[in-house]
Protein backbone atom coordinates (compact mmCIF):
# COMPACT_ATOMS: atom_id res chain seq x y z
CA UNK A 1 0.00 0.00 0.00
CA UNK A 2 2.72 2.45 0.66
CA UNK A 3 4.57 1.90 -2.53
CA UNK A 4 1.16 2.47 -4.43
CA UNK A 5 0.23 6.15 -1.87
CA UNK A 6 4.62 7.44 -2.08
CA UNK A 7 5.31 5.68 -5.28
CA UNK A 8 7.98 2.77 -6.19
CA UNK A 9 11.11 5.04 -5.90
CA UNK A 10 10.34 6.38 -2.11
CA UNK A 11 13.07 6.09 0.40
CA UNK A 12 12.01 2.93 2.59
CA UNK A 13 13.76 3.85 6.34
CA UNK A 14 12.07 4.60 9.46
CA UNK A 15 13.12 8.24 9.12
CA UNK A 16 11.98 8.90 5.86
CA UNK A 17 8.23 7.21 6.18
CA UNK A 18 7.44 7.60 9.84
CA UNK A 19 6.72 12.06 8.87
CA UNK A 20 4.44 11.00 6.19
CA UNK A 21 2.06 8.61 8.42
CA UNK A 22 -0.67 9.08 10.41
CA UNK A 23 -2.90 6.78 12.83
CA UNK A 24 -5.85 5.78 11.75
CA UNK A 25 -8.35 5.91 14.33
CA UNK A 26 -7.01 9.16 16.11
CA UNK A 27 -5.00 10.86 13.05
CA UNK A 28 -1.87 11.38 15.49
CA UNK A 29 1.65 11.75 14.26
CA UNK A 30 3.22 9.74 17.10
CA UNK A 31 3.20 6.25 15.02
CA UNK A 32 6.17 3.60 14.25
CA UNK A 33 7.47 0.98 12.23
CA UNK A 34 7.93 -2.67 12.83
CA UNK A 35 9.37 -4.16 9.74
CA UNK A 36 9.46 -8.05 8.78
CA UNK A 37 10.47 -9.84 6.20
CA UNK A 38 8.42 -11.92 4.08
CA UNK A 39 9.05 -15.48 5.11
CA UNK A 40 8.41 -16.98 1.28
CA UNK A 41 11.03 -14.30 -0.33
CA UNK A 42 14.01 -14.48 2.53
CA UNK A 43 16.37 -17.12 2.35
CA UNK A 44 15.90 -20.05 5.13
CA UNK A 45 13.01 -18.17 6.66
CA UNK A 46 10.30 -20.57 5.64
CA UNK A 47 7.37 -20.39 7.00
CA UNK A 48 6.73 -22.01 10.68
CA UNK A 49 4.08 -24.76 10.86
CA UNK A 50 2.50 -22.46 13.63
CA UNK A 51 1.64 -19.67 10.84
CA UNK A 52 1.10 -22.21 8.06
CA UNK A 53 -1.93 -23.81 10.19
CA UNK A 54 -2.97 -20.40 11.08
CA UNK A 55 -3.47 -19.40 7.10
CA UNK A 56 -0.43 -16.88 7.42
Amino acid sequence: MLKDKLGPDAPAMADDLIPKLRCARCGGKAVGLIYSPDPDKVSGMGRSHYAKAKGF
